[in-house]
């Protein structure tokens, strides 16, 4: 089970750098169906989405020229019963045993999602983590370094709170970090709290 994490966890910071993916795009708009659900999301202005293919799991690449940066959406099916700020956390030990440093997840209020800082030097990035059912999402910003990072954190915020996630029959579960909301459950067709 480690070693599955830490090669999504490899993957996902080398397809940071790496080529960007072919996705399902209407002008900013991106969706895409895998795995019984349907996830959205909106580029921000002045962020470009890219249609081309590299991993499997990358669900959209979203690029800027000037400062330059990519964001990209990834998605896995989870074997466990993890929530987002357990994603995040576990993520967080991955990627400190890869030697990069990370901070502690952080809440982030208005969708329910955990985010985390980490960098090795060279490359400084910020993930976001949401679970809905048995998939983990993942939104990654990737920064030549930490000014530009800081510079691009109003556009992954957009870009994290424009995502949408919806499945046709009844959402079954959805691991929340808040018990409450998990209880609760969304109706058919909901999205989660964005």
């Amino acid at each position: 089970m480690r070693r599955a994490w830490l090669a999504a966890t490899v993957i996902a910071v080398i397809a940071a750098i790496a080529t960007p993916t072919r996705a399902d795009i209407d002008g900013d708009s991106f969706e895409r169906a895998l795995w019984g659900w349907t996830v959205s999301l909106n580029a921000p202005t002045n962020w470009s989405p890219i249609e081309e293919r590299s991993y499997p799991s990358i669900l959209v690449w979203l690029v800027r020229r000037d400062p330059p940066g990519k964001m990209l959406l990834t998605a896995e099916q989870l074997d466990d019963s993890l929530d987002a700020s357990q994603y995040a956390k576990k993520t967080s030990v991955l990627l400190e045993a890869l030697g990069f440093t990370a901070r502690k997840p952080q809440l982030h209020a208005q969708t329910g999602a955990y985010w985390i800082d980490f960098d090795n030097g060279e490359v400084y990035l910020r993930q976001a983590f949401l679970v809905i059912g048995d998939v983990g999402y993942a939104l990654t910003l990737s920064a030549r370094n930490s000014r530009t990072r800081g510079q691009h954190l109003r556009a992954f915020d957009y870009a994290l709170r424009s995502i949408k996630i919806k499945r046709g029959k009844p959402i079954t579960k959805i691991r929340a970090a808040d018990p409450a909301a998990a209880d609760a459950g969304p109706e058919p067709d909901a999205e989660p709290e964005q």
